[in-house]
């Protein structure tokens, strides 16, 4: 929903600028800052429909909790909120080359007690108006990334390291974004951004939005794809964003513009485009109560670190893991455990079962470095993620091998069933099957051929691909392709990047494959979702879940890195869908679900949401 109203001018001033705005019972309030000799006064100017202003006589004062005047010279930015004791104020002071966040409170606008957060920060912070969660004020702060900030006094303030927003490559809020202001709705906590620019000689404004949850202040719902609001300014050299505020169910927002001239415009409820959130969304899976299941060993120098993303498999009843374990020295290898009921672990290796054999796996921890080096999924090299697929009397293990310089690629490896079951870790000697140069990872093979062939996906950037291969062998040259793809959904929660998770599991429905994907909207989170391809034409989407099945909401899924369920296994046990996953890339954890009502849940919620997937463009 974007408003085709052009931007108005509110104010020309060279005397007068104004810092921030907020609503209050139908009267827009806007505190200004006058400059002369040297001297900031702070005053009030108000506005009965947000655009005909008027100053208020008084002046407007900032003072610490000992009532000694607070040194606002080097004041940036305000941003304005409203509370039910009355008003919240935060401030960037710029001090020392440095810009830091400071708190101000007030009963009446005019005069204010001010907290030092001492906290750094790149640009404004927003309080959410009308809000408190847990009995916590919620504030969303602008450093680098969005964070959110709960404190019960505005003085102390616990600030998470997750990232809940930031710009967007090739959206319209590619480049900085600022925070305008918070407040709630009944549809949840909408928050305006500032996308504006200057380009060509003129400012070009924009507007974004973004719905979280009331009950999760954490949690992304929705953020919009287009600008709320898109509108240009000729022969302006600057702009600087003010704030927003709601004023009769409009959103309004308010820039200053060059040197002097300040604008607004009046979006209408912008955050009525996300109502159809409201929806009840059926398929679920529910976390075991005990996980983590797998977690690192300290004396255990290749897996100190980390031991998570598990490929499974079951046989004879028992469900086989291989994770992915990391240790001190930083390179990836394989370890092994089995678990009778598929839950609790029954009996776990002291050693890796697979280590680097070659040197595009960053042999036994020689690694290349040097021009081109990047660190890949938490590790400076090795075998990262691998997934288990047995078909007739042989298992096959794809991976990610990394060697610790250029891209990731695929790799292949097998042993038979036989050795497998009486743990003889024989594998045969790995090959690489995806190109050079390019960054692919999640290749997993599907447990039966299809029309005589071979269906191997794979993650290219941002897409699940599909190929059908006539063998494994992958001579001469040969290298995944990609025929056909699986897509992103630009409105959906899987809109940024999306992998195939776990192994499919064959059902009277279709393949059910469980996935992994991150959302342009909450790009630092990866969720795990669900989709059934069609039996004979496995890169035929049948259905898609439209809202994750598990985000990372809770302490074990963000202790190793932050916002991370990362699903790469998955079995049916008895009556149940047992879900592996790595969480913080860190620890092994599984979630649970009855089969049955979990395929009726997928069917009815994605009836909607049929995809047929297009020949990839080569």
């Amino acid at each position: 929903m974007k408003t085709d109203k052009k931007p108005k001018r509110v104010l020309r001033s060279t005397k007068r600028q104004l810092l921030g705005v907020i609503a209050e019972e139908g009267t827009v309030m806007f505190l200004t800052r006058k400059r002369k000799s040297g001297h900031d006064k702070f005053e009030l100017m108000e506005s009965k429909d947000g655009f005909k202003l008027k100053a208020l006589a008084g002046e407007v004062g900032f003072y610490t909790a000992e009532r000694a005047k607070y040194d606002l010279s080097g004041l940036e930015e305000v941003r304005l909120s409203r509370q039910v004791e009355g008003y919240v104020a935060t401030l960037v002071i710029k001090d020392k080359k440095k810009r830091k966040l400071v708190v101000a409170v007030s009963t009446d606008l005019w005069e204010w007690i001010v907290n030092d957060v001492g906290q750094e920060v790149t640009g404004p912070s927003v309080v959410v108006s009308d809000f408190s969660y847990r009995d916590y004020q919620v504030m969303y702060i602008e450093d680098t990334f969005v964070r959110l900030a709960l404190s019960r006094d505005y003085q102390d303030w616990s600030i998470s390291d997750r990232l809940l927003l930031t710009s967007r490559e090739s959206f319209f809020d590619e480049g900085p974004i600022t925070l305008l202001g918070a407040d709630r709705t009944s549809h949840g906590l909408f928050m305006a951004y500032d996308a504006s620019k200057v380009e060509c000689g003129k400012v070009v404004l924009a507007v974004g939005g973004v719905l979280l949850s009331s009950q999760e202040p954490y949690r992304v719902w929705w953020r919009s794809n287009d600008p709320l609001f898109k509108g240009s300014l000729s022969k302006y050299k600057s702009v600087r964003s003010i704030g927003c505020c709601q004023l009769e169910g409009n959103l309004l927002c308010y820039w200053q513009v060059g040197e002097c001239d300040y604008y607004a415009v009046s979006i209408p409820s912008p955050w009525l485009e996300a109502k159809e959130l409201d929806k009840k969304y059926e398929a679920s899976v529910k976390r075991y109560e005990n996980n983590p299941v797998i977690e690192p060993i300290d004396v255990n120098d290749w897996e100190s670190d980390g031991t998570f993303n598990p490929a499974v498999m079951m046989d004879e009843d028992k469900v086989h893991i291989v994770y992915r374990a990391v240790g001190r020295g930083g390179v990836s290898v394989f370890g092994y455990a089995v678990s009778e009921d598929g839950l609790e672990i029954t009996e776990r290796y002291n050693e890796p079962i697979y280590v680097p054999r070659e040197d595009f796996e960053g042999l036994r921890g020689k690694l290349a470095g040097g021009k081109g080096w990047f660190e890949s999924g938490g590790g400076w090299g090795g075998c990262e993620d691998p997934k288990l697929t047995k078909i007739g009397d042989r298992v096959y293990m794809t991976y990610v091998a990394y060697s610790g310089c250029g891209p990731p690629r695929a790799a292949l490896t097998s042993l038979s069933l036989e050795d497998f079951k009486n743990q003889n870790w024989n594998w045969e000697e790995p090959i690489l099957i995806s190109p050079p140069d390019v960054v692919t990872k999640s290749a997993c093979l599907l447990p039966e051929k299809i029309n005589g062939k071979y269906v191997m996906f794979h993650r290219i950037f941002p897409d699940i691909l599909v190929d059908y291969l006539d063998d494994l062998e992958f001579k001469g040259g040969k290298w995944l392709e990609g025929h056909d793809r699986i897509g992103i959904r630009v409105s959906h929660w899987d809109s940024r990047k999306l992998s195939m998770g776990a192994t499919p599991i064959k059902t009277e429905d279709g393949w059910l494959c469980i996935y992994h994907a991150v959302d342009d909207c909450d790009p630092g989170r990866y969720k795990m979702g669900a989709m059934l391809l069609k039996k004979e034409d496995p890169a035929q989407v049948l259905c898609r879940t439209s809202q994750p099945l598990l985000a990372p909401d809770v302490s074990y899924e963000n202790e190793g890195k932050q916002g991370v369920v990362y699903p790469s296994g998955a079995v049916v046990k008895g009556d149940d869908l047992l879900v592996y996953y790595g969480g913080g890339d860190r620890v092994v954890c599984v979630a649970r679900t009855p089969l049955k009502k979990f395929l009726k849940d997928l069917r009815k919620e994605g009836e909607q949401v049929k995809i047929r997937v297009k020949q990839r463009e080569v």
